[in-house]
């Protein structure tokens, strides 16, 4: 069977949506990581007169990153619905049919529990392609490099809650500290800090030291504990899903048009 042109209309206006979020959540993080949302001082403990480097946020993340994520997760999400929705109703001859059970994109996963499902779906009898195009170009199961099983794993997490990022680390690319007495320490590109609050030890004698020059690399937003692309960075691994999301739609326009 062969669609009309303009068949994936929708599959494409969903997508476009996401992207727009996209944008959002791309300024939002840029206004982010460009702002002051971290201080570094030394702290003296005197009990065991040690001194440590400590990296504080003091800034939260604006709740409307939180929302400007998961919209563009939805939106691309919904976009792969679309697209499989279009050959259910053409299949069936039903412009009201409903996504269900096997009417609905074939996440999986593994990939052998997708092979039986692929195996089973009806709407192979109108488009045979379908099954190699699942199988063998889109995989949609949980694997290390499966960028799409993730999406639909944080789109089922962000239905019931906003998908906090965090910071990822400070690199320090330059660090100068110098005590009263004079004693200069330098610290160079493989110092790092991570999370909300972390110390770095500098020893004793730099009770009432003081921070002379830094440099810091930029930090970046990265996904929290999810457990789904955990601690990846949230702006590339988003445009990667976008860029496999338009895939997918072209692919199936190509194919099936």
């Amino acid at each position: 069977m062969k669609l009309p042109p303009k068949a994936f209309i929708g599959a494409k206006l969903k997508f476009a949506r996401a992207c727009e979020h996209l944008e959002a959540l791309q300024a939002g993080i840029a206004e982010f990581e460009a702002s002051d949302f971290y201080t570094i001082k030394i702290e003296h403990d005197p009990a065991t007169e040690e001194c440590s480097l400590v990296y504080e946020q003091t800034k939260g993340i604006d709740p409307i990153i939180c929302l400007a994520l998961g919209d563009a997760i939805h939106n691309f999400r919904s976009a792969l619905d679309y697209c499989w929705m279009t050959l259910v109703r053409a299949h069936t001859q039903n412009p009201d049919a409903k996504r269900s059970g096997k009417n609905q994109f074939p996440f999986r996963e593994t990939e052998e529990e997708l092979s039986t499902i692929m195996k089973s779906i009806n709407i192979k009898d109108s488009f045979p392609a379908i099954e190699k195009i699942i199988l063998n170009d889109v995989r949609p199961f949980k694997r290390a490099d499966s960028l799409l099983w993730g999406l639909n794993k944080l789109n089922n997490i962000d239905k019931h809650n906003l998908l906090m990022p965090t910071v990822s680390y400070g690199v320090i690319k330059e660090l100068l500290i110098v005590t009263p007495s004079g004693f200069t320490a330098r610290f160079g590109p493989n110092a790092r800090f991570a999370g909300d609050r972390l110390s770095l030890m500098v020893g004793p004698g730099f009770k009432d030291a003081e921070i002379k020059r830094l440099e810091q690399a930029p930090a970046e937003l990265v996904f929290g504990n999810t457990k789904i692309f955990e601690r990846q960075p949230i702006l590339a691994t988003m445009q990667q899903i976008a860029s496999e999301t338009r895939s997918v739609i072209l692919k199936f326009e190509q194919s099936f048009c």
